[in-house]
């Protein structure tokens, strides 16, 4: 078939409009670094430009860019934007994350410590083994989660102090 997979005009068109508005919208997105998305360095750098350009220019740099992105991923791309623009999704995965390692370390899983010794420098054994142990022992007893927050104090600080 001539037509692109027996799409219409119409389709083709509707599509290339898209794009042009996802081109249009990476040059006026500021607050994302374009470094973090998958974009080849070419469109980075067009982007980058685009950035500087003013009335006629822009437009056709945009139509520029719009022509580089054909190649790109358009579904992955809008989704890592969305998830860049949103750093509250961010915070409450990485909190997640930390929350799952505070489970296997209740359930006493040992390949956790040799995890968490290999991802963080200032990593403290005894003091996470104490506050596991501690956090099983209220848990038993039916206390108040005192130790089994710490625990999830403990590596949130781990996490922040690796980040520096």
């Amino acid at each position: 078939m001539s037509k692109e997979e027996g799409k219409s005009k119409s389709q083709i068109k509707r599509e290339m409009a898209e794009i042009a508005n996802l081109a249009k919208e990476l040059v006026h997105e500021k607050v994302i670094d374009l470094h973090d998305l998958p974009l080849e360095e070419e469109v980075i750098d067009a982007v980058l430009l685009g950035r500087r350009c003013q009335k006629g220019a822009l437009k056709r740099q945009i139509k520029h860019i719009a022509s580089l992105l054909t190649n790109t991923d358009e579904v992955a791309l809008r989704e890592t934007m969305v998830r860049l623009k949103q750093p509250h999704v961010r915070q409450v995965e990485a909190e997640h994350k930390l929350e799952d390692l505070r489970e296997r370390l209740m359930a006493e899983d040992s390949e956790v410590f040799a995890e968490l010794m290999n991802n963080y420098t200032n990593f403290d054994r005894q003091h996470l083994h104490q506050l596991v142990r501690n956090a099983i022992k209220e848990k038993a007893a039916e206390k108040p989660p005192k130790y089994y927050r710490q625990i999830f104090q403990y590596l949130k600080t781990l996490e922040s102090d690796n980040e520096r």
